[in-house]
């Protein structure tokens, strides 16, 4: 353990637990990092001199879910906060604080307004969490990742416009994804299994306006990667902002086929240069504009035993690999005979001489 660090072990700076009280921690100002793991009895209790004060001295405090931190702390992370209300304070009122993780827990809301300078949230496992409160004072926050979250069904985002990572998985409330327009700088966008997956399918680009950024038209003109479970957000108008789009992963899918909207909406994405299908049991047909994505240069497919052959039109001329794993016999055949000195193929882990 480092000098700068604690942990729930009860060591600070390689000191024992103090004295005057069995299992009482001094936790010194100049602190960056607390990891806390499952702890269900745990109370920080202190003064602010000595700053030993997750929770308040005063019942008030304790119900509103304050923590009091030290100004110096870089990250916290919590399994199995006790809490239903979590808002970390800081000593001074200025924060350093830069990553908060949650896993577990009975936290049911996290109110972050304390939070100025976050730059990394990620919760975990918490299902009775309803909300996270706050977030308008998130401008700095850079990755938001949910996952496992059953009772929270929606989510501000319209103040985090410096998100570059957004990641949500099995959140099975979560339908309303409000300010997404506002996630100009927004990178990489994972959205599995939950139906927030809705809030895309109503958004579309605009049309540039004479003296308008093509930022306030354009939406996620920055986007890099996006990984669904469901094509309902392969449309025109959503695919035709994706100008930066680089890489496209469909996971699961339960649909035979595109169709022809979503082919139409596929050849919109111009830099497309991976596209990954996997675990797509029930997914007969690959693309059959597949050789209209001329800077596509991967194309993998994982775990997809129902298609049996590339489409007719065959592949783009830009392809320079072609990997093929756990799928039919008959793809895998057919794929084999593809494989040139400028397309490398490799099937199930072995590259095709």
């Amino acid at each position: 353990m480092s000098a700068s660090e604690a942990s729930s072990s009860g060591y600070v700076n390689d000191a024992w637990p103090s004295s005057d009280a069995d299992g009482v921690v001094h936790i010194p100002l100049n602190l960056t990092k607390i990891t806390i793991g499952k702890c269900p009895h745990l109370i920080f209790e202190g003064s602010r001199e000595d700053l030993v004060g997750f929770t308040s001295l005063d019942e008030d405090a304790q119900e509103k879910g304050r923590c009091l931190l030290p100004q110096s702390l870089d990250q916290l992370v919590w399994t199995g906060c006790p809490q239903k209300t979590m808002r970390p304070c800081f000593v001074g009122n200025p924060t350093c604080l830069r990553k908060l993780e949650l896993n577990e827990g009975s936290l049911e809301y996290l109110q972050v307004d304390s939070c100025t300078a976050l730059e990394e949230l990620e919760v975990e496992n918490c299902h009775p969490l309803v909300a996270i409160e706050g977030t308008q004072v998130l401008g700095t926050l850079r990755s938001l990742v949910l996952l496992v979250n059953s009772s929270m069904e929606s989510l501000q985002l319209h103040s985090c416009t410096a998100l570059e990572h957004l990641e949500i998985q099995y959140c099975s409330s979560l339908i309303s994804l409000e300010g997404l327009r506002s996630l100009v700088n927004l990178k990489h966008l994972k959205i599995l299994y939950s139906p927030a997956l809705v809030s895309l399918t109503t958004l579309e680009s605009y049309e540039p306006i004479e003296g308008i950024s093509s930022h306030s038209y354009e939406l996620f003109p920055a986007l890099e990667s996006l990984e669904v479970h469901d094509l309902s957000p392969l449309n025109t108008s959503f695919c035709k902002g994706l100008t930066c789009l680089r890489s496209l992963m469909l996971i699961e899918l339960e649909s035979t086929r595109l169709t022809d909207e979503q082919e139409r909406a596929l050849l919109l994405l111009r830099s497309l240069q991976e596209l990954c299908f996997v675990e797509c049991e029930d997914l007969v047909h690959l693309p059959a504009g597949l050789h209209g994505l001329h800077s596509l240069n991967t194309l993998k497919i994982t775990c997809c035993n129902s298609i049996s052959g590339l489409p007719k039109e065959g592949l783009p001329p830009s392809l320079e690999k072609l990997e093929i794993y756990d799928c039919s016999d008959e793809l895998s055949e057919g794929c084999r005979s593809l494989a040139t000195s400028k397309l490398e193929v490799e099937i199930d882990g072995c590259y095709v001489n």
